[in-house]
Order: structure tokens, then sequence, then C-alpha cells
């Protein structure tokens, strides 16, 4: 166990807030090094430990409510993926069918099939560029 380290981290952890503390000790607890558990020990018994144990609580909860948002942004984004992908296969069938028909000389219900696929596509497409455009508009970063 090395002296210095420790008094490194007792007055790096001294001058961190309540608020720091917590999410140190919500986010890297387990993963602190002797020294800095020793020396974070010591600065925990000069703190109020109520105040702390409340803003650990709140952190933890910030944090698991932070996950919990990207999970659910994750499984939008999957399916919007799948639902676009249904989409375009569907649109790439009538094509195909369109294009089948032209082939054996169906030139009434072909030509109608075939555009019906690719207008399709191409309004699915930019009804979602816009929808993206809007959003980088109105985007506060």
């Amino acid at each position: 166990m090395d002296q210095s380290k420790i008094i490194y981290f007792q007055e790096t952890y001294s001058r961190l807030s309540d608020d720091e503390l917590a999410y140190l000790i919500a986010t890297r607890s387990d993963s602190l090094v002797e020294e800095a558990r020793i020396a974070l020990s010591k600065v925990l018994d000069t703190r109020d430990l109520k105040n702390i144990q409340t803003e650990i609580k709140s952190t933890v909860e910030d944090l698991n409510s932070q996950a919990e948002f990207e999970s659910e942004r994750a499984q939008q984004q999957k399916l919007q993926r799948s639902t676009r992908k249904a989409f375009h296969a569907f649109c790439a069938l009538f094509f195909i069918v369109g294009v089948g028909l032209l082939v054996f000389g169906d030139n009434e219900r072909g030509p109608i099939l075939v555009a019906a696929g690719l207008v399709a596509s191409a309004l699915f497409e930019l009804r979602r560029l816009a929808g993206k455009y809007i959003v980088a508009l109105f985007k506060m970063n």
C-alpha cells in the first residue's frame, strides 16, 4: 500500500462535491484500487452520509432510467429498420411481378405494378428522409 497514493486520492476526493462522490460510488466503487478505497472511506467519514446516500440513490435511479431509455430507443430503431425492410421487400415484389408480367406479354398490368413498386418505395424513402430533416432542424445540439 502506497501512502503517497492514498494522500493523492484523499486530496482529490475531498475536492469533489457530494454529487460527484455519489456518482463515483455508484459507477466505479467496485473498480477502485485499494488506496483509492481507503482514501474514499476517509473522505466519507468527514461528510454527511445521509446526503451522500440520497445522492447515490438518485444517481442510480438516473443511470437506470438512462439505460432503460437507451434500450427502448434501440428497440424502436430495430423495429423501424425491420419495418423499412419489409416495406422495401413488398415494393420489390410489386416491381418483380410487374417485370415478370411485362416479359410474358401483359402490357396492361405489368407497367402499373412496376410503377407502383417504384413510386411506393420512393415515397416511403422521401417521407423518411423528410422526417429526419425536420428532426435535424429542431435538434438542440
